[in-house]
């Protein structure tokens, strides 16, 4: 008995159709996925491609690597690499279905919980916003539907910090493993949401605020989602005084972690650019921030025998090496 033809009227399933889109020529897959953003289901993007999960499995140097070979492309310095061995494995975790509150090691022999913080207290150059931004497309490429607050002393620097991260997802290889992190969220009637200056939010549900710390923030979610990721990123300033000082650890301490939910993670990233700022009251634990944390330790941007002097008409470095390449 003859085999019955297959019915080509029939409707394809997701499944199918994904197959036959990463079938395509590279050119012709590339406007496929764009088509199926623009009118299909958010359930029927390609969000993260074969290629993405082998690609996580290596890790996250080869990782970084990959993506975006025009950012880091020399070495990872010892204080880069101990943050990506703390963030990594808590981004695989909660990819795989794990609570983090209950991941645990061993220090000094006893049993204690992970920490779901982390104080980057590095000198400027050492590339903290750039590990801090990468730790944002991170989140976004591997945990998808994920809320995320970028949060600086004013709006203004934390729109600089979501622009920096939005034109790293469209200048690096995010969108050849990541197709759906690289297109803005599409509303029912072909709308735009979430690619300005205050909110990126992308279709396969990455969604990130900038907020400056002068704002009130208590609250922030989206579609029920509360962040799983705080971002402080240049949040001090030179000219900040006692009672600004002591303001700011009042917001941070109370609206912004009053965001979080239990398995939150918190990366605080600054330099010590005075003696009683709020990130270096928090390095020498005068305030309440943070007692829960994995820190980079004081990070210098050169070794103790720094000596500047001027030569000519320039100050140039006389003494000191940098500890980073």
């Amino acid at each position: 008995m003859a085999e019955k033809p297959p019915d080509d009227s029939s409707p394809l399933s997701t499944a199918e159709i994904l197959r036959r889109v990463a079938a395509l020529p590279p050119e012709e897959r590339k406007r496929a996925e764009r088509a199926l953003a623009l009118h299909y289901q958010p359930s029927i993007v390609v969000n993260r491609t074969k290629e993405a999960e082998e690609l996580e499995a290596l890790g996250w140097e080869p990782w970084l690597s990959e993506l975006a070979p025009h950012v880091f492309r020399g070495t990872h310095a010892p204080f880069h690499r101990a943050f990506w061995h703390w963030y990594w494995p808590l981004l695989m975790a909660k990819r795989d279905g794990k609570r983090l509150v209950n991941l645990t090691e061993e220090v000094s022999g006893e049993i204690v919980q992970v920490p779901l913080a982390y104080l980057l207290t590095l000198g400027r150059g050492m590339g903290k916003s750039t590990v801090c931004e990468w730790a944002n497309v991170a989140l976004g490429a591997i945990l998808g539907q994920t809320l995320s607050l970028y949060i600086s002393s004013v709006q203004k620097l934390a729109r600089g910090h979501l622009n920096n991260i939005r034109e790293e997802i469209e200048d690096s290889l995010v969108t050849k493993y990541y197709p759906g992190l690289s297109n803005p969220e599409v509303g029912k009637f072909n709308n735009r949401y979430g690619w300005n200056q205050d909110l990126l939010a992308t279709q396969s549900g990455l969604t990130i605020f900038a907020i400056g710390l002068e704002e009130e923030v208590r609250g922030v979610k989206r579609r029920q989602l509360r962040p799983s990721l705080i971002n402080l990123d240049e949040f001090d300033s030179k000219s900040d005084s006692p009672d600004v000082v002591k303001k700011k650890e009042a917001i941070i301490g109370g609206s912004i972690f009053g965001t979080q939910v239990e398995d939150t993670l918190i990366i605080e990233a600054q330099n010590l650019i005075h003696a009683q700022s709020v990130a270096t009251r928090t390095f020498k634990r005068r305030n309440q921030l943070l007692s829960h944390r994995r820190e980079s330790g004081l990070v210098k941007a050169f070794t103790d025998d720094l000596e500047i002097g001027m030569v000519g008409t320039r100050w140039k470095v006389i003494k000191g090496k940098p500890v980073w390449d």
